[in-house]
């Protein structure tokens, strides 16, 4: 399903933006939708990074608005993100809330796309082909990425 293809590529990128990787993750995931279909439509986890960062990541295939958001809480302060508002909040003890618009993509009507970053991943991709650079993402990369779906996904079986 679609939240569960999500999940991991959240993981990707935020994974880049920690310049580090998850030591271990908890959540739950569930069909709470009444659609004809076996898919999870909600994934929602916390995750720890090696360097100590705690965030959480919720997917929810069921909003009649197309929402993206992203928690990462650490020492320093708490930094939040609202796709669909393109903003990024930075929030920081004793210090006022910053505030940072993010440039709008491509609008289908009222929603907002993110085409553009497909567009790039395709391009890595022929280029890595062509033999014009190294694919900046490797199999490794993704084996721990899948190993933190796994984590998650039993986490919830258990009820951890």
């Amino acid at each position: 399903g679609g939240a569960r293809e999500m999940f991991p590529y959240e993981l990707q990128w935020l994974n880049v933006l920690m310049g580090n990787s998850v030591a271990n993750a908890s959540g739950n995931i569930a069909k709470v939708s009444g659609l004809a279909m076996d898919a999870v439509d909600v994934y929602s986890a916390v995750v720890r990074y090696k360097n100590g960062v705690i965030g959480s990541v919720n997917i929810d295939l069921l909003n009649r608005t197309a929402t993206r958001t992203l928690r990462i809480v650490g020492s320093g302060g708490t930094l939040e993100w609202d796709w669909l508002l393109r903003t990024i909040t930075i929030l920081k003890p004793k210090e006022k809330p910053r505030i940072i618009s993010l440039k709008a993509e491509k609008k289908l009507g009222h929603y907002n796309t993110t085409e553009n970053i497909y567009s790039a991943e395709m391009k890595d991709f022929l280029d890595a082909v062509n033999g014009k650079k190294v694919y900046p993402y490797s199999f490794a990369e993704d084996k721990a990425i899948l190993d933190i779906l796994y984590a998650v996904e039993k986490s919830s079986r258990q009820g951890l």
